[in-house]
């Protein structure tokens, strides 16, 4: 009686670490096909999907981790304490994945890329101008980041470089939060 007892744990165990591995969705971007999204490891429980279309990108195959829509980072602006300067700290446990476009437009030329994951990061894959990083830090990059007013869905921001060259550059609006 106890050795079916034990099968029935162990079989429990095992299917519970068996779903654990499937909270996880990776997407890939096929260059090669216009706004195709190919989804691989499907999550059993997903209910919203990705949300929006990702746009195609310069290398091919780009393995993209799905946002957790319930716990996203995002930038501070605190302009109530007359700072226009963004801030960004990377939290393992909200993901973010922002990029800073050359104009108001999501489909203009990446600037830049502040993401969560090491992919995305490490070795600049999307080739972004001002490179990417896991988040906004004084001292750790060679630039700095004000507010400078809203456009349309974005909020428009000055890159002053290491050269103190000025750049405009613009985020979307639902990855900032001003206050």
């Amino acid at each position: 009686m106890k050795i079916k007892e034990i099968i029935v744990v162990f079989s429990l165990i095992t299917a519970c670490f068996a779903c654990k591995n499937q909270n996880k969705q990776k997407v890939t971007i096929d260059t090669s096909k216009k706004q195709k999204v190919v989804k691989t490891a499907i999550d059993s429980t997903e209910t919203a999907g990705v949300k929006g279309i990702l746009q195609p990108e310069k290398r091919n195959n780009i393995q993209l981790e799905v946002l957790n829509e319930e716990a996203l980072n995002k930038i501070y602006i605190p302009l109530k304490r007359n700072d226009s300067t963004l801030y960004l700290s990377a939290e393992m446990k909200s993901d973010h994945r922002i990029f800073g476009f050359a104009k108001a437009d999501a489909s203009s030329e990446k600037l830049i890329l502040f993401s969560i994951f090491t992919n995305e990061v490490e070795g600049n894959p999307f080739n972004c101008k001002y490179g990417s990083y896991y988040d906004i830090s004084k001292g750790a990059q060679k630039f700095s980041l004000k507010y400078n007013g809203k456009k349309e869905n974005f909020i428009a921001a000055i890159l002053t470089d290491s050269l103190n060259q000025k750049h405009d550059i613009y985020f979307e609006k639902k990855w900032i939060d001003i206050k």
